[in-house]
Protein backbone atom coordinates (compact mmCIF):
# COMPACT_ATOMS: atom_id res chain seq x y z
CA UNK A 1 0.00 0.00 0.00
CA UNK A 2 1.04 3.27 -0.78
CA UNK A 3 0.36 5.29 2.16
CA UNK A 4 1.03 8.73 0.77
CA UNK A 5 -1.43 8.13 -2.56
CA UNK A 6 -3.95 7.14 0.25
CA UNK A 7 -3.21 10.13 2.43
CA UNK A 8 -3.90 12.46 -0.84
CA UNK A 9 -6.38 10.32 -1.82
CA UNK A 10 -8.53 11.21 1.98
CA UNK A 11 -7.37 15.01 1.65
CA UNK A 12 -9.27 15.03 -1.58
CA UNK A 13 -12.22 13.01 -0.11
CA UNK A 14 -12.60 14.95 2.95
CA UNK A 15 -12.60 18.86 0.35
CA UNK A 16 -15.15 16.82 -1.83
CA UNK A 17 -17.27 15.76 0.63
CA UNK A 18 -16.96 19.00 2.58
CA UNK A 19 -17.96 21.01 -1.06
CA UNK A 20 -20.61 18.45 -1.20
CA UNK A 21 -22.16 19.41 2.10
CA UNK A 22 -21.84 22.92 0.86
CA UNK A 23 -23.46 22.54 -2.25
CA UNK A 24 -26.09 20.71 -0.08
CA UNK A 25 -27.14 23.73 2.25
CA UNK A 26 -27.34 25.84 -0.31
CA UNK A 27 -29.82 24.19 -2.53
CA UNK A 28 -32.04 22.97 0.62
CA UNK A 29 -32.01 26.17 2.46
CA UNK A 30 -31.49 28.58 -0.02
CA UNK A 31 -33.32 31.67 -1.92
CA UNK A 32 -34.09 31.03 -5.03
CA UNK A 33 -34.20 34.37 -7.69
CA UNK A 34 -33.72 36.22 -10.78
CA UNK A 35 -30.51 37.72 -11.64
CA UNK A 36 -29.50 39.77 -14.42
CA UNK A 37 -25.74 39.45 -16.43
CA UNK A 38 -24.26 42.74 -16.40
CA UNK A 39 -20.60 41.33 -17.66
CA UNK A 40 -18.53 38.55 -18.90
CA UNK A 41 -15.42 38.41 -17.39
CA UNK A 42 -12.44 37.09 -19.14
CA UNK A 43 -10.17 34.68 -16.81
CA UNK A 44 -6.44 33.75 -18.26
CA UNK A 45 -5.03 31.21 -17.49
CA UNK A 46 -1.62 30.05 -18.07
CA UNK A 47 0.83 26.50 -17.22
CA UNK A 48 3.89 25.70 -18.19
CA UNK A 49 4.70 22.15 -18.73
CA UNK A 50 8.54 20.61 -18.06
CA UNK A 51 9.93 21.48 -21.25
CA UNK A 52 8.76 24.89 -20.97
CA UNK A 53 6.38 24.96 -22.96
CA UNK A 54 3.24 27.59 -21.55
CA UNK A 55 -0.35 26.72 -22.99
CA UNK A 56 -2.57 29.62 -22.12
CA UNK A 57 -6.68 29.22 -21.65
CA UNK A 58 -9.16 31.01 -21.03
CA UNK A 59 -12.57 31.13 -19.34
CA UNK A 60 -15.69 33.06 -18.89
CA UNK A 61 -17.28 34.21 -15.37
CA UNK A 62 -20.77 35.86 -15.98
CA UNK A 63 -20.78 38.71 -13.24
CA UNK A 64 -24.81 39.25 -12.57
CA UNK A 65 -27.16 41.71 -10.60
CA UNK A 66 -29.70 40.89 -8.16
CA UNK A 67 -31.90 42.28 -5.28
CA UNK A 68 -32.36 40.07 -1.86
CA UNK A 69 -36.18 40.27 -1.08
CA UNK A 70 -35.48 42.79 1.87
CA UNK A 71 -34.24 45.35 -1.16
CA UNK A 72 -30.79 45.27 -0.99
CA UNK A 73 -28.83 44.94 -4.71
CA UNK A 74 -26.07 42.51 -5.24
CA UNK A 75 -23.23 42.36 -7.80
CA UNK A 76 -21.78 38.71 -7.69
CA UNK A 77 -18.90 37.64 -10.33
CA UNK A 78 -19.60 33.59 -10.86
CA UNK A 79 -16.76 31.72 -9.18
CA UNK A 80 -17.82 29.23 -11.75
CA UNK A 81 -16.29 29.95 -14.94
CA UNK A 82 -17.42 28.31 -18.26
CA UNK A 83 -15.44 27.65 -21.49
CA UNK A 84 -17.89 28.73 -23.67
CA UNK A 85 -17.92 32.78 -23.64
CA UNK A 86 -21.17 32.13 -25.59
CA UNK A 87 -22.74 30.19 -22.66
CA UNK A 88 -24.31 33.53 -20.82
CA UNK A 89 -25.22 36.83 -22.68
CA UNK A 90 -25.21 40.41 -20.92
CA UNK A 91 -28.49 41.25 -20.16
CA UNK A 92 -30.11 37.66 -20.29
CA UNK A 93 -32.03 36.75 -17.15
CA UNK A 94 -30.35 33.91 -14.95
CA UNK A 95 -31.83 31.79 -12.14
CA UNK A 96 -29.40 32.41 -9.40
CA UNK A 97 -29.80 30.77 -5.01
CA UNK A 98 -28.65 32.41 -2.11
CA UNK A 99 -28.42 31.93 1.84
CA UNK A 100 -30.34 34.83 3.21
CA UNK A 101 -26.76 35.28 5.41
CA UNK A 102 -24.76 35.17 2.73
CA UNK A 103 -26.23 37.14 -0.55
CA UNK A 104 -22.65 37.84 -1.77
CA UNK A 105 -22.19 34.63 -2.55
CA UNK A 106 -24.80 33.58 -4.79
CA UNK A 107 -24.44 31.34 -7.41
CA UNK A 108 -25.95 30.62 -10.54
CA UNK A 109 -28.51 27.54 -10.13
CA UNK A 110 -26.88 25.36 -12.78
CA UNK A 111 -25.82 21.58 -12.25
CA UNK A 112 -22.26 22.23 -12.95
CA UNK A 113 -21.75 25.48 -10.72
CA UNK A 114 -23.83 23.62 -8.20
CA UNK A 115 -22.02 19.92 -7.92
CA UNK A 116 -19.29 19.63 -10.47
CA UNK A 117 -16.48 20.50 -8.12
CA UNK A 118 -17.62 18.25 -5.31
CA UNK A 119 -18.22 15.47 -7.81
CA UNK A 120 -14.68 15.79 -9.02
CA UNK A 121 -12.68 16.29 -5.57
CA UNK A 122 -14.59 12.91 -5.06
CA UNK A 123 -13.93 11.09 -7.79
CA UNK A 124 -10.38 11.51 -7.63
CA UNK A 125 -9.95 10.96 -3.78
CA UNK A 126 -11.74 7.37 -4.33
CA UNK A 127 -9.28 7.01 -7.30
CA UNK A 128 -6.27 7.69 -5.54
CA UNK A 129 -7.40 5.84 -2.70
CA UNK A 130 -7.72 3.09 -4.76
CA UNK A 131 -4.56 3.51 -6.85
CA UNK A 132 -2.95 3.57 -3.28
CA UNK A 133 -3.22 -0.21 -2.75
CA UNK A 134 -3.22 -1.09 -6.13
CA UNK A 135 0.28 0.21 -6.27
Amino acid sequence: MNVVLFLIGLVFLGFGIFQFLKSKKLVSNGVTSTAKIIEIRQKKSQTQDDEGYTTTSYSYAPVFEFETKNGEKYTVESKHGFANKNKFRVGESVEIIYLEEKPQDACIKKFGSLWSLPIILILVGIMLVVASFVS
